[in-house]
Order: structure tokens, then sequence, then C-alpha cells
């Protein structure tokens, strides 16, 4: 992965959880879906998802699956190393 893609994911990547942070009510107690969070910010899809990938390298966030979803969804909860507000 060249050095600009990098760069785009961990700014993807910090546009989304400071999104998370200033709604972390319903993102700690429910989760949000993956896919509402590219709109919530602004990015594609792709680039969401890779944000989101990075993020739970990190265990900052975790996906978790819902139930009996074709194609699968996930709602995006917070991770291990999610900071407690």
């Amino acid at each position: 992965m060249a050095h600009r893609d990098k760069a785009e994911i961990e700014e993807n990547a910090a546009l989304i959880t400071k999104w998370l942070a200033d709604n972390s009510t319903e993102f700690e107690q429910r989760g949000v879906s993956e896919e509402s969070l590219a709109d919530a910010v602004k990015i594609s899809a792709e680039q969401a998802t890779n944000a989101v990938d990075r993020l739970e390298n990190r265990e900052v966030v975790v996906r978790d699956p819902v139930a009996l979803t074709k194609p699968p969804r996930f709602l995006v909860k917070p991770g291990r190393n999610w900071p407690p507000t």
C-alpha cells in the first residue's frame, strides 16, 4: 500500500473516531451501523471500511454482526482500547 493510501486511511480513521466520540452516547450504548459511518463523515463506503479495519486492528472498535442479514451487515461498537468518556 502506498504511503499516500496509509495517510488517507489514518485521516479517515481520525474522522470516524471524532464522530464516534461526538456521538458517544449512541455509539457506546447500541453501536452504530458501519454503513451509516460513511454518510456521517462524508466519505465513500470503501474508505469507511478501510478506516474501520484500521480502528479494529488497534482494538479501538469491534464489528458486531447483525444476525440474518444478506449481505452481511455490522454494528460498530467500542473495543478494548476505546477511551471511556
